[in-house]
């Protein structure tokens, strides 16, 4: 009798696909994606993934986001708390509301739920689980919401690949699926490594979004990490085109 084996590609796809049935907004935890990796910071590791500048161009809308901020903590037991929001400023006058605002608002935990090539002397799939509540916005929308993200990460000869599936009850009391695909170029120690981000995400009332980002990683040092990127999003509504710059710089709590 025969084995049949599947490769390390057919077992991401099928993790994705258990995450997608469940639907288990994307979890922003990852500079310059939307989505997320399969892993937490060490415990006791402070993370600051921190956006100085980006330009976004919706319609006829500019605007700037000066700063964008993602705070994370590592905890024992493979968790992470992540705070997250985003200064926005609106270039010329809005066509509603206020000119700066504070959105994006988040508070969330994430759990590595199985151990593998993302963790040091793992094998295989990396799966995790974020879930979180959408905060009020300064300036903006004052409801709340929750999210709930599948990640499944793997490595490869080539580079890294992650996929996200996330359902999300809006500010705006609709529900939201999400499903994208993070691939990252290269090897970690790699000083500089391609990017490249696809994703679709849909709401109950029928209107959907699909975006693709490409852009570029810089490695500084083992704690500081530079990125660059594009994205071009299309909508039922005007398309959105946005140009990224950041960093993340990871710091030792206790030494």
């Amino acid at each position: 009798m025969s084995v049949r084996t599947t490769s390390p590609l057919h077992q991401l796809l099928a993790c994705a696909a258990a995450c997608g049935a469940v639907w288990c907004t994307p979890a922003h935890a990852l500079r310059p994606f939307e989505g997320t990796d399969a892993s937490v910071a060490e415990p006791g590791i402070f993370e600051l993934e921190l956006g100085p500048l980006s330009y976004s161009k919706f319609g006829s809308e500019r605007s700037i986001a000066a700063p964008s901020v993602v705070g994370n903590f590592g905890f024992e037991g493979d968790f992470e708390i992540v705070i997250e929001g985003k200064l926005n400023r609106t270039i010329g006058r809005p066509e509603e509301g206020y000119r700066t605002s504070v959105g994006d608002t988040a508070l969330s935990v994430k759990h590595v739920l199985r151990k593998g090539s993302l963790q040091e002397g793992g094998e295989g799939i990396s799966v995790a689980m974020e879930c979180g509540v959408l905060l009020p916005e300064f300036h903006g929308n004052s409801s709340t919401g929750g999210v709930c993200s599948g990640i499944a990460s793997q490595k490869f000869d080539f580079g890294v690949v992650h996929l996200n599936g996330a359902l999300s009850r809006t500010r705006e009391h609709t529900q939201n699926r999400f499903a994208g695909v993070i691939v990252e170029g290269g090897s970690e120690e790699s000083a500089v490594r391609p990017v490249m981000e696809l994703f679709a995400e849909r709401e109950n009332n029928g209107a959907h979004t699909q975006s693709a980002l490409v852009g570029m990683l810089w490695k500084q040092s083992d704690d500081l990490i530079f990125d660059v990127a594009v994205r071009h999003a299309r909508s039922d509504g005007p398309s959105l085109n946005e140009v990224k710059f950041g960093l993340t710089w990871s710091y030792a709590m206790h030494k």
